[in-house]
Order: C-alpha cells, then structure tokens, then sequence
C-alpha cells in the first residue's frame, strides 16, 4: 500500500511530482520511469499461489561500468549516518570489454556488464533458445522483450484469484520454464 501510494497515488507521489516536472518539456514520464516487482509463485495443495518478493537490497548500475549495491535508502535516516546502519558497496571494474549502449559500441566494465545481463536473464526469465541479445540494455530490442515479459506476467498475475481459468497450456509453459531456473552464478 505504501509503495504505491509513495510512487503513484496523490499530489506528492514521485509519479506526479516528476510528470510536474516534465510536463513544459512536452514528455512523459512513463516513458522513462517503469516500476517492476519480482513475484514468486508455489503450489498451496492443487492451487498455484503468487506473491510478490519484498526486496530490501538497492542496485544501481551505471552504464555497465559502475555497481552500487546495497542497503541504504535515499532519505535522512539512512544517508546522515547517526541513524539507521547501512552498508554500500561500489564496484569499479578495472577489466574493459566491448559493450553498446543505444546501438553504439561502447567499454564497459566486464564483471558490471556480466552482472547486469544475468540480472536481465534471471528477471526476464531468459532461457537457452530466446531470441535476445542483452548486451544493449538502451536498445529498443531489449525494451520490448521487456515490457512483453511483464504485460505476461502481470496477465497472469492479476488474474491469481482465478487461476484455474487461465491455466492452459500457456501458464504451464510459463511454470515449466520457471523451474528450469536455479541459482545466478555472477
């Protein structure tokens, strides 16, 4: 409730507040600001239950050459440093590979853009055989598998109160080829 009513809902949300800012720029926000979340889903009996994963964890990777990870929320008690402990960690490459960005070719840092693209693998559900190149995180390609892969999974999720109507062939394609996947290894 919370999440949404901070990023959505109301005069001060962060949706609201940069569509403000953007609006004498004729641009829309959502255009290119999107919120995911990652859901899991099990079996309860013979019912397929799915809820969403609460991740406390903050990722921010700059142009696959710079990683930050860590726990620190962008507010007072975290950043002023005499409140809430948190931990931050930076993670420069010192290794350049070949990379793009926005159909350039670009260096990047090799371990960074490793991260990032099995981090896309393992969100997106990305198996052996999809057709998608993720070494452009910018290019149009990757934005639409993307936003196909969440308009699925949102299908499917919205629609978890009547599971038993929608689970065809399609969905158990879906939960096949989620337990394929294990563990990322970085």
């Amino acid at each position: 409730y919370y999440q949404f009513r901070t990023l959505f809902n109301g005069g001060s949300s962060l949706m609201e507040r940069l569509g403000e800012l953007c609006s004498s720029a004729k641009v829309r926000v959502e255009d290119f600001v999107q919120v995911y979340s990652l859901r899991k889903w099990g079996f309860v009996g013979k019912t397929v239950a799915v809820e969403q994963i609460y991740v406390h964890s903050k990722m921010m990777i700059i142009d696959d050459c710079i990683a930050h990870v860590g726990s620190a929320n962008i507010n007072d008690r975290s950043l002023c440093g005499n409140r809430d402990s948190e931990i931050s960690a930076r993670i420069m490459d010192e290794k350049w590979v070949a990379g793009a960005m926005n159909h350039r070719e670009v260096l990047v840092g090799a371990r960074v853009h490793n991260l990032r693209k099995k981090l896309f693998q393992e969100h997106l559900g990305v198996i052996d055989g999809d057709e998608i190149d993720l070494k452009d995180p910018t290019c149009t390609e990757v934005w639409n598998f993307w936003i196909e892969r969440a308009d699925r999974n949102g299908y499917y999720y919205d629609r978890k109160h009547d599971i038993d109507k929608v689970w065809s062939s399609s969905l158990r394609d879906v939960v096949a080829d989620n337990s394929r996947y294990g563990p990322s290894q970085f």
